[in-house]
């Protein structure tokens, strides 16, 4: 039985050798070239000092070269270590001071500064033009097969992958062999079931895991992936249709941007059947799936958690529901504020077991203790859900939730209703220290107008105040242009509460 990426990889070119495998910046290469770079690559890192156990970190936006990295990692049982090319020096160099990493893999047009931190951060750096395609193939003397360590021990690491950073900075966390195989097998044959003949797409960062989830679901099916560098609302559906995608992966932020586009008699006249992703507004939900004529798979999942996801056991879903537990891989509780287990129709923070040791991340980088992350065998996800008639809900992350009054409060109970106001085109409600309360706090409620120029904030004020309870009425409303985002297009929420922008006090 296949229990590793690289002979996977060297099954399906040796089977299919032409097929087409990724479609990445235009340019497209079959499962033999996809082989046979990594094999060249394997080995030229091989050369550079990279043995098992080391960590190779890669700091690229979305090209071939970051997926040869990946595939080159898995053949010489390296340690693999995306970073976003997004991401600020200070926030990368924090991440990458206690890795040691043995190389470092980075764009040719670096800034002076970047690429003076950048030496600083690994053993050797390698810039991106120096394992390229064209490069690799002028390599001379390596062999034609996939290098390949053998997986003897499961709990060693296989990755290191970076968490969101949508409540503050990313933090480090290690996958083991264990995990990541479980996880690559688990999205080809729950997520994204692809025939061989499919094409797949998808256009978040290489660093998010559903990205790479795309990429590794079209290899376990042997069908054909097409990576974009980045989401473009208005070339989207042009892409989807030129390539005949049959599924496609993203966030929920992604999807509020195609619904808000104009519509056109084109919009149902394309080849989507499936689209997997997480946080999409239940508001949008079924409007969005008529108009385009495909179905919603809303799941649940954290960077930490890999293959321990929600995902419904039948299409479609209920708008607002994320499915519900693999219980083959993990067990659940819901835990109140009193820490007991909540009721049906209360919030909880869920708490996840898995099954069997390493099927989740082992740890942060930088914590000692690795197995159980709690005490109890426990792992708090810091996530909000309620369970009602036995579907679940995502509600809010715990430090997004605004505590007021010795209430919780979840922002989207906010947000919702600010969004249905006519004028409003984007909404995000975080919590702001309450100068008249202290140890309290008040919600600064985050605007972006749809028609700036007719603005009015007291008719938003009016409309809120005749539509929330008055312990959900914003302190603040603040107007912008747009939202600061993650690489993997979610709000910054931490930055918005930090943001000092002029705040309107809000009149009721």
């Amino acid at each position: 039985m296949v229990s590793s990426i690289p002979k996977l990889l060297s099954d399906r070119a040796a089977a299919n050798p032409d097929a087409p495998f990724l479609t990445v910046k235009n340019d497209t290469w079959t499962y033999c070239q996809i082989a046979r770079l990594t094999s060249i690559l394997a080995f030229r890192l091989f050369d550079g000092g990279v043995t098992e156990g080391n960590v190779v970190a890669c700091r690229l936006d979305n090209c071939i070269e970051y997926l040869l990295t990946w595939f080159a990692c898995e053949a010489l049982g390296a340690v693999f270590f995306p970073l976003n090319h997004l991401l600020p020096d200070t926030a990368a160099e924090k991440l990458l001071s206690n890795m040691n990493a043995q190389v470092l893999i980075v764009d040719d047009t670096l800034s002076t500064t970047s690429l003076q931190f950048s030496k600083r951060s690994a053993k050797k750096l390698l810039q991106r033009s120096e394992i390229s395609p064209d490069s690799l193939t002028a390599s001379k003397g390596i062999p034609d097969v996939v290098c390949t360590t053998p997986r003897s021990n499961h709990a060693l690491p296989a990755k290191i992958l970076t968490t969101s950073g949508t409540t503050g900075i990313p933090k480090a966390v290690i996958w083991s062999r264990l995990c990541e195989w479980t996880w690559a097998a688990a999205y080809g044959t729950e997520l994204l079931p692809l025939e061989s003949h499919d094409r797949v797409y998808s256009c978040l960062p290489l660093t998010h895991v559903t990205c790479q989830g795309t990429v590794a679901a079209a290899l376990l099916n042997g069908a054909h992936a097409i990576i974009d560098p980045a989401f473009d609302p208005f070339t989207f559906w042009k892409r989807i249709r030129s390539h005949d995608v049959r599924m496609f992966t993203c966030v929920g932020t992604i999807l509020e941007s195609l619904a808000s586009r104009p519509h056109s008699v084109k919009d149902a006249n394309n080849p989507v059947e499936r689209i997997v992703t997480a946080g999409t507004p239940p508001r949008i939900w079924k409007d969005f799936e008529q108009r385009f004529g495909c179905t919603i798979m809303e799941t649940w999942g954290q960077t930490e958690t890999a293959s321990c996801w929600f995902m419904p056991r039948q299409l479609p879903m209920d708008p607002g529901t994320i499915g519900e537990p693999v219980e083959s891989r993990f067990r659940i509780r819901i835990v109140n504020s009193a820490g007991t287990d909540a009721s049906d129709g209360e919030d909880g923070e869920l708490m996840i077991q898995p099954t069997k040791p390493h099927l989740m991340a082992d740890r942060y980088v930088g914590d000692m203790e690795s197995g159980s992350w709690n005490a109890d065998g426990w792992y708090a996800t810091g996530d909000i859900i309620r369970r009602e008639s036995g579907a679940f809900r995502f509600r809010a992350r715990t430090r997004e939730v605004i505590r007021r009054h010795g209430e919780m409060i979840a922002p989207s109970l906010i947000e919702d209703v600010a969004l249905s106001h006519p004028h409003v085109l984007n909404a995000a409600a975080v919590a702001v220290r309450d100068e008249r309360f202290d140890g309290d706090e008040a919600i600064k409620l985050c605007i972006i107008p749809r028609w700036p120029a007719v603005w009015k904030t007291s008719s938003l004020t009016a409309y809120l105040s005749s539509r929330l309870d008055r312990r959900l009425l914003p302190t603040w409303i603040s107007i912008y242009s747009e939202f600061p985002l993650t690489p993997s297009t979610r709000v910054r929420r931490v930055a918005l509460a930090e943001d000092s922008a002029v705040r309107i006090r809000c009149h009721y």
